[in-house]
């Protein structure tokens, strides 16, 4: 991987980790499929797909994430 994507991804995860400020715990990378899609976390789940950005996955998350997450 040169180091332009490795850049972008970091980027990425970097940006994804904001999601999981009270729940550190339950933060991963559970699929990478960059450039097309990356999806992060366990319980909570957060979607990044190239042509749209971050999405919150409401059905898989708690309360407490999607509350702090507002």
């Amino acid at each position: 991987m040169d180091w332009e994507v490795k850049d972008i991804k970091d980027m990425i995860i970097s940006s994804a980790k904001t999601y999981w400020k009270n729940c550190q715990e339950d933060f991963c990378i559970q699929e990478d499929e960059f450039p097309e899609v990356m999806i992060f976390g366990s319980t909570n789940r957060v979607v990044w797909r190239f042509d749209t950005g971050f999405r919150i996955d409401h059905s898989y998350c708690t309360k407490r994430f999607l509350d702090d997450n507002k």
